[in-house]
């Protein structure tokens, strides 16, 4: 047989090994009592827990819970009503001024129905019978004293009165939206005789019951939904309740929004020195004059109100005048200026009244012109030139080609040919014939050759081929140039005659009446003194 080793280490025991760290900090201490309750279910002994770790003020509501937990309302609403049982919690409904039932909670840590009994004495031990020993000597009797005689007598003991077994708390009354929910459910009887529920039927459903009255649900209509096309035959009608209290559960309804009340404005009063309009509830002087000293109050005095203030009068109309006085002068000068500086260009405006340049100008519409620069037109400018084939006045053409051009058009050619590359010309209005006749030409220097946009009804330089030049015009004989966006000259008159006739005009009138009611504020105070004046919180005459 071997020989046992005394140092070899014991073998460990099965089950559950424990490694504890010792907490410091965030730690909850919890009775085994709860955890290790074998009448509660695990979902309860959870929830206990986790209720006890919560700081106070922490919602515990079914739905705040359902929020964090994965368990639904159901399994929650089990396990808060066997904390309740267990007496680990206890819930009160109470109803606030305003009419809103909140649910107050207290989570006991020790159960209130457990007693506090001290642990029952250990059993004696049976002790060895001692050996048998010689019996000792009877020792000799003292002589007994002679009894004295008490100096008083002791009372006799009081019996304690035997006290009768705490009686149990009576259930808290139910609130009031709990026994309506335990009415709907108790009436659903009268709607359909199959959906008798008994009363521990009726306390398990109430909470759904009452979440539906929290979501805005009516007895008549909470009832309807639960009594609408029953199956036949009903083998569990606390189950089918059940069910369609969870299935048909009504959605949160927001809050109403609700208007504020209208609260009309201060009536319009008149300053009686500057006769200004402001607001108020009774007639008085502005802001700027303040009233006069013998009308102001005393208690108004001392607070040093801006009524008390001394402002001269017409100061803010004083800065208004000066600000537009300023701006219509800065916009005049600057539109003059532009004005000056594009003048030596700037020429004239024409109508349209011959339809050879559409669909670029239709007749009737406005042109505005500005000089040619010096160095004469460029080709695809909309001129304004004097031509010899018309004597009455000055006509609207495009310049084709200039000096040193070679330019040609041949029948059945749906394009120009400008120095040998055809030429792109997107604003005709038959862009398919460029020209009526042929032609092959070179432009003098010093000339241009000018065409209609609509060709077809042009009298232009392609028709007086046989002329001085073969067409072509000299560039003196143009005087000005078409101005595709003239929106700087709008721009530029817009801004001068807001100046000169808006804001100049303006700002004088805004400066005269801020004259106006410094002059009658002078006069006023000549006539009752000069305002008090405010020194901290009192008030110097």
């Amino acid at each position: 047989m071997a020989v046992e080793q005394v140092s070899a280490p014991p073998r460990a025991p099965y089950g559950v090994h424990h490694a504890n760290v010792r907490h410091t900090t965030r730690y909850t201490v919890i009775g085994n009592h709860l955890i290790q309750n074998a009448k509660m279910t695990l979902t309860a002994r959870g929830l206990g827990a986790y209720i006890q770790s919560l700081p106070p003020g922490t919602p515990v509501g079914i739905k705040e819970l359902a929020r964090r937990v994965p368990e639904g309302e159901i399994r929650i609403a089990a396990a808060l009503r066997e904390l309740e049982a267990h007496g680990y919690l206890k819930r009160v409904r109470e109803q606030l001024p305003n009419g809103r039932f909140v649910t107050r909670t207290v989570s006991y840590n020790r159960p209130r129905k457990m007693t506090h009994s001290a642990p029952p004495p250990p059993p004696p031990r049976d002790l060895p019978n001692p050996p048998d020993l010689p019996p000792a000597p009877e020792p000799e009797p003292e002589p007994e004293p002679e009894p004295l005689a008490p100096a008083w007598e002791p009372a006799p003991p009081v019996e304690p009165e035997p006290t009768s077994a705490p009686s149990p708390e009576p259930p808290e009354p139910p609130t009031p939206r709990r026994r309506a929910a335990m009415d709907i459910l108790a009436r659903l009887r009268r709607t359909d005789p199959r959906l008798l529920l008994g009363q521990r039927d009726i306390d398990r459903l109430a909470d759904g019951v009452e979440t539906w009255l929290e979501r805005g649900g009516t007895t008549d209509s909470i009832i309807s939904v639960l009594t609408a096309r029953v199956p036949d035959p009903v083998t569990n009608p606390a189950g089918l309740i059940a069910h369609r209290l969870k299935a048909q559960l009504p959605s949160v309804m927001e809050a109403e929004f609700r208007r504020s009340a209208y609260v009309p404005p201060d009536p319009f009063q008149t300053c009686p020195t500057c006769d200004r309009a402001f607001r108020s509830p009774s007639p008085g002087w502005c802001d700027d004059c303040g009233a006069p000293p013998h009308r102001i109050r005393p208690h108004i005095r001392s607070r040093g109100s801006r009524m008390a203030k001394n402002r001269r009068p017409g100061r803010r109309r004083g800065i208004t005048a000066l600000i537009l006085v300023g701006l219509g002068l800065l916009l005049t000068v600057a539109a003059v200026g532009w004005a000056a500086h594009k003048a030596p260009r700037a020429f004239t405006m024409r109508t349209v009244t011959s339809a050879h340049m559409l669909p670029t100008y239709p007749v009737g519409e406005q042109v505005f012109f500005e000089r040619t620069p010096s160095t004469g037109p460029a080709r695809g400018d909309v001129v304004l030139v004097t031509v010899p084939w018309i004597h009455d006045n000055a006509a609207m053409y495009r310049v084709v080609a200039v000096g040193g051009d070679h330019l040609s058009f041949t029948p059945g050619s749906t394009r120009l040919v400008l120095n040998g590359r055809p030429l792109e010309e997107p604003y005709l209005l038959a862009p398919s014939v460029p020209a009526v006749v042929p032609f092959d030409l070179t432009v003098p220097q010093g000339r241009v050759f000018l065409m209609g946009d609509n060709r077809v009804n042009s009298l232009d330089s392609s028709f007086n081929l046989a002329g001085e030049g073969r067409g072509t015009v000299v560039v003196k004989a143009v005087h000005v140039r078409a101005v595709e966006n003239p929106v700087g000259y709008m721009i530029a008159g817009s801004l001068g005659g807001s100046g000169m006739i808006v804001l100049l005009p303006a700002g004088i009138l805004i400066g005269i009446s801020s004259l106006w009611a410094r002059r009658r504020a002078r006069k006023a105070t000549a006539e009752t003194g000069p305002p008090p004046r405010v020194v901290g919180a009192n008030t110097v005459g």
